[in-house]
């Protein structure tokens, strides 16, 4: 029961934290001090009328100001790697429960037997929760680069040698031979070739190392940072007094002062566990792995050591981990410690706010992460490695070749991205803000062309709408690599149904594939070629997407009359720019080719002749517009495409598409650049309000008479109250720039 109500109140957390109005006066942050003071290249927003941000130039905070916001940083050492730190939690909480969706949300959570204020008369959950309620932080140091990039070696030669074990498995399965190895003898093979790996096995384990890591919490309750202290503190003795001098000898109790604060816990000496390593082990291990794979396992071993200390310093509960008690630093002043550090420049221009949440994360340790990641290429490279090796699966020489395009293929996407340092910011600002800064370029935009559709989110009751710029070079690379995942499939398919297997689910398979092949992928193809080439060659890269509530509802029989009049519907549009009428004209030939061969088809596999619709049209000035006819369309609900002199729509209301090309023939946008994206919560309420409203006066007609309504209008307390419940959200907005080289994205949930 205690931990359901854990997870509800996290549920809660995250959905009110979007919320959170600060009822009553709202609670100051930590004003940047004075003291050191220069200018710097990062940055702070202010809003725009449109609700997008841009950038000012902030002061650079000396070390001083960031310790008063960003606490225990300033005992890190200078040279910490990543950083992530939760600040006033207990606050936090407060004011999410006091919000009214924080009410209406406890409310609910009461009404299910789950009283949110228990938790707190419960000692281990109260003590947990504690170590978040006025500041927690994870950090990792020097060395923690090298070993993101050994884990990702590590787990990318796993994925290699997995996919390449599957393909033999399959292949052995397919031979029947059980004279051969079975899947336990396969699965030993495999580790054996992950060890082999000079990419991720032992060759790595060599130089794997315990990066490290100091995790601690701000607990002022001195005597219940005591009882902390001291059960993590008696829970070390206690394995000491198994494995230590006492017990079995491979650990020693380890003592550090920093300052005025003392740390005590246990070393755990890898020559002494090897050494203690029966010779009935390492002969059953040898006929596993190799006797020289694991002479030189010992060997590596046999220079690892661990350590684990805790310690109370500063007030603050601090538990560390590394490989030396040495690697324990607590940094003398702010000046010299991870809080002067130009990873943290970020914050400075929030230290002003409520800062909920930092993380930071170096270029070396992000660069570790990344650079030998990849997405699909070590999945590919090992099943490309197996099929070299099988004997029952036939030629596979051509997908092969494909799998080692697909690998070069996505070498060449993964190029695009340039990382940098990463930081983000959580802040109490109109709401709540995450700031991210850094990370990497982000290739899928194009973030310095200014963008001509901006102005159609500022529109009179817009509730979504979402405008970009896409990057040429990286969708034509991702459409690329899509291709060949495609034929890879696809050849990897038709191999399969020609294979001799005695199954009746297989028996369906090949039926069915053999029908695809034959009647349905000739049309498909044509299709993904009009869409992937023709109609991608004649748009351009910026895009926008826009519902507003403003559609007319369809004159559906048996619907009354009063809802069809004064309800409303959401009319979708979608829009590009045109760079090439032909190549549009040519795609559309293509795709209404290609539909009429795939009916033909369809009405020949099922009897029945299905006739190609034939499409009507309308013009209003130079906007053409094309549909199909379909039952209680009107203009305002009917999919449509149209086309102007500049513009492509796509869109559910012809006179919604007719709005926005007279919108965008008469405007001067001013081209902003970047991504942006905005939900207006005050549109929706709106229009569910206007549809409850409706409802209600027409409850009788509408639920067949005064039962009916009756029964409607005693639930609507109910449903009128969710609805209050959201009142204090505004909207929420996602803006993606580049600002002096470097990725800026803001995601805002404002409140009123």
């Amino acid at each position: 029961m205690l931990e359901k109500r854990l997870k509800y109140l996290a549920l809660a957390g995250i959905v009110v934290g979007l919320g959170m109005s600060g009822c009553g006066e709202k609670e100051k942050g930590v004003e940047s001090g004075g003291g050191d003071v220069e200018a710097v290249a990062e940055s702070a927003e202010v809003a725009t009328e449109s609700s997008e941000v841009e950038e000012v130039v902030v002061e650079k905070a000396s070390p001083d100001a960031r310790a008063k916001a960003l606490g225990y940083a300033q005992y890190l050492p200078k040279d910490t790697q990543g950083f992530f730190g939760v600040f006033d939690g207990q606050g936090w909480v407060k004011d999410m429960r006091s919000s009214k969706l924080g009410v209406y949300l406890e409310a609910r959570a009461v009404e299910e037997g789950m009283n949110l204020d228990e938790i707190n008369e419960d000692p281990q959950a109260s003590m947990m929760l504690s170590l978040f309620a006025e500041e927690f932080f994870v950090a990792v140091g020097k060395g923690a680069p090298t070993q993101a990039n050994n884990l990702t070696k590590i787990g990318e030669s796993m994925n290699f040698h997995q996919m390449k074990m599957l393909v033999a498995m399959m292949d052995a399965e397919l031979g029947g031979d059980d004279g051969g190895m079975r899947e336990d003898e396969m699965a030993m093979e495999m580790v054996k070739g992950i060890m082999d790996d000079p990419r991720g096995g032992i060759s790595v384990l060599e130089s794997a190392q315990m990066p490290p890591l100091t995790i601690g919490a701000k607990v002022s309750d001195a005597e219940q940072r005591e009882q902390m202290i001291g059960m993590m503190a008696g829970g070390m003795a206690e394995i000491l007094s198994e494995i230590g001098p006492d017990g079995a000898g491979f650990a020693e109790a380890v003592e550090a002062k920093r300052g005025e604060a003392t740390f005590t816990g246990v070393r755990i000496m890898g020559d002494k566990l090897v050494a203690m390593m029966e010779d009935d082990d390492k002969e059953e291990m040898s006929e596993m792995f190799g006797a020289a794979n694991v002479e030189k396992l010992i060997k590596i071993a046999s220079t690892k050591n661990l350590v684990f200390a805790v310690g109370d310093h500063a007030g603050y509960v601090v538990l560390f981990a590394g490989t030396d008690i040495e690697e324990l630093q607590v940094a003398a002043s702010p000046s010299e410690s991870y809080a002067a550090s130009d990873d943290l420049a970020f914050v400075d221009g929030h230290l002003g706010k409520k800062t909920l949440m930092v993380t930071s994360v170096s270029k070396a340790l992000l660069d570790g992460l990344v650079e030998n990641s990849t997405m699909l290429g070590s999945l590919a490279e090992g099943i490309k490695s197996g099929l070299a090796d099988t004997k029952n699966l036939g030629d596979t020489r051509d997908i092969e070749v494909l799998l080692g395009l697909l690998i070069k293929q996505e070498n060449s996407l993964i190029g695009l991205f340039d990382y940098q340092a990463t930081g983000v910011a959580v802040v109490r600002d109109e709401g709540l803000k995450v700031e991210l800064y850094g990370g990497h370029n982000a290739p899928s935009f194009d973030l310095k062309s200014g963008r001509k559709y901006a102005s159609l989110g500022d529109r009179e009751g817009v509730l979504m709408f979402a405008n970009w710029v896409g990057n040429e070079d990286y969708s034509k690379k991702t459409f690329e690599y899509l291709d060949t995942i495609g034929e890879i499939g696809y050849i990897a398919a038709s191999r399969a149904s020609k294979l001799d297997v005695s199954d009746p689910d297989f028996d369906d398979f090949k039926e069915g594939f053999g029908m695809f092949d034959e009647m349905i992928k000739d049309d498909l193809l044509e299709f993904w070629g009009a869409i992937r080439g023709d109609l991608g060659d004649g748009l351009g890269g910026e895009g926008a997407i826009i519902i507003d509530m403003k559609g007319a509802l369809p004159t559906v029989p048996g619907v009354p009359q009063v809802v069809i009049d004064d309800g409303k519907a959401p009319r979708i549009g979608f829009v590009k720019p045109v760079v090439d009428r032909e190549k549009i004209s040519s795609s559309w030939k293509r795709i209404n080719g290609a539909a009429e061969h795939l009916l033909k088809t369809v009405s020949e596999m099922t009897g029945e002749n299905i006739p190609m619709q034939k499409p009507m049209s309308s013009e209003k000035d130079d906007l053409s517009t094309w549909f199909m006819m379909i039952p209680f369309q009107n203009d305002d609900f009917v999919l449509s495409v149209s086309v102007d002199e500049e513009n492509f729509f796509l869109s559910t209301s012809k006179s919604f598409v007719q709005d926005m090309s007279a919108s965008l023939a008469a405007g001067d946008d001013e081209g902003k650049a970047g991504a942006y994206s905005m939900i207006n919560l005050n549109v929706l309420r709106a229009y569910l309000d206007d549809w409850v409203a409706l409802v209600d006066k027409n409850a009788e007609e509408l639920f067949g008479g005064p039962d009916g309504a009756a029964g409607f209008r005693g639930e609507l307390p109910k449903v009128k109250e969710v609805i209050s419940a959201t009142d204090e959200l505004d909207s929420i907005t996602m803006s993606t720039r580049e600002v002096r080289g470097k990725l800026r994205s803001t995601l805002h949930f404002k409140v009123k």
